[in-house]
């Protein structure tokens, strides 16, 4: 499966209640955006275009793939640059559900499972 796969069965799992997975393209053209946006059009997740790059200079976005975990608050929790071990889906599963089980709502069993 891929990662957009993966990702996408993620937020399947919870829904958008729980979780939301958010795409931001900024490095590409309009043009190669729309593309891409084409290609992935049967993708279930949230996939947006950052034109200016107004919001990768915010966040100060620096490395391809770029990840945020933001707790129910809107509090940045975590911060993974490229791919690492933290950031493979066991991991991101793992720290999702550590996310989940904290207040201000309870998880009330909205675990996200891994594939077997």
């Amino acid at each position: 499966m891929s990662e957009m796969g993966r990702l996408e069965d993620m937020q399947r799992q919870l829904g958008k209640s729980q979780l939301q997975i958010i795409g931001v393209n900024y490095q590409e053209s309009a043009e190669a955006w729309q593309r891409s946006r084409q290609r992935f059009a049967s993708v279930r997740l949230t996939l947006t275009f950052d034109a200016g790059g107004s919001v990768a200079s915010r966040y100060q976005v620096g490395a391809v793939p770029y990840m945020f975990m933001i707790d129910r608050s809107g509090r940045v929790t975590t911060v993974h640059h490229g791919y690492t071990e933290a950031s493979s889906v066991k991991g991101l599963v793992a720290e999702i559900n550590a996310l989940l089980s904290t207040p201000p709502w309870p998880a009330a069993g909205g675990l996200v499972r891994l594939p077997r």
